[in-house]
């Protein structure tokens, strides 16, 4: 069991643990964000998962897919390069709206696994009304909504010529 009383220059034990070549540290520190990250993880997973399931059904039963096996493609690229490039589209846009919705478990996972992050910051913000805390948690919680929307965006385009920009 490492040190708990670790202290670095910035505060995030992984980070602090490379900077001030203490390698305990940083493992310690990784084997504990585990269970919270998959706590995270996992409903976004299974919603896109769900969501690339259904789609990818729906495409396999395309007449263009029938068209690929009959050229006598292997399954595997049939499924990798033409079911799921056209089963995308519908699977992004649900890993970006889970994506979003993440920050609304944060403040969950951060309370069970008492690991204190930008959700706990934020609440303790708004009970304290500080309003500086408050609108620079705001703007980045904004900039990455903007931002998440925009790398589906590109990544639909990407995956689908028929999407434009």
């Amino acid at each position: 069991m490492a040190d708990r009383s670790f202290e670095g220059p910035t505060g995030m034990n992984v980070i602090d643990g490379i900077i001030t070549n203490e390698p305990v540290a940083s493992i310690d520190a990784i084997e504990h964000l585990i269970l919270p990250a998959l706590a995270l993880a996992f409903p976004i997973a299974i919603a896109v998962g769900r969501a690339l399931s259904s789609a990818l059904y729906n495409v396999l039963q395309q007449p263009f897919i029938a068209t690929a096996r009959g050229k006598g493609l292997h399954e595997l690229s049939v499924v990798l390069f033409h079911g799921i490039r056209n089963a995308s589209p519908p699977a992004l846009a649900m890993l970006g709206l889970q994506i979003r919705l993440l920050f609304g478990n944060l403040l969950v996972v951060e309370l069970v696994f008492s690991w204190p992050g930008l959700g706990l910051y934020m609440v303790q913000s708004l009970a304290s009304a500080d309003l500086p805390a408050v609108l620079g948690t705001t703007t980045v919680l904004g900039a990455f909504y903007l931002a998440v929307g925009a790398a589906v965006q590109l990544l639909q385009t990407l995956a689908d010529p028929r999407i434009e920009l």
